[in-house]
């Protein structure tokens, strides 16, 4: 069986389409069939949803949470003050010193 499409037509055409955003189906000018689906009062709930979290908070849970340490352990790990650590996972705001970034 013969493919229907050679490697040169892809590469052309990616090369002629340039960077474009792929969707499926057709592209939504405008929201309002959706809006039917989406309540007034929808929004952000709950204690997680406060505030977003970072990206450093966020590593920081996901690595403590697949060696399966607490904070003390990970923090005795990775030698850094636990009550920092905690800072860094729960507070968004807080700003880590770059000695413990750098451990």
């Amino acid at each position: 069986m013969k493919p229907r499409f050679t490697y040169e037509w892809l590469k052309q055409q990616i090369l002629r389409d340039g960077n474009v955003e792929v969707e499926a189906g057709m592209p939504l000018l405008d929201s309002g069939p959706i809006q039917r689906f989406v309540s007034q009062n929808d929004g952000p709930r709950g204690p997680l949803n406060e505030q977003p979290r970072g990206p450093l908070q966020v590593l920081i849970h996901q690595v403590r949470r697949r060696d399966g340490l607490s904070v003390a352990q990970f923090a005795d790990k990775i030698k850094v003050d636990p009550a920092e650590l905690a800072s860094i996972e729960t507070d968004s705001q807080f700003t880590p010193r770059p000695r413990t970034i750098h451990q």
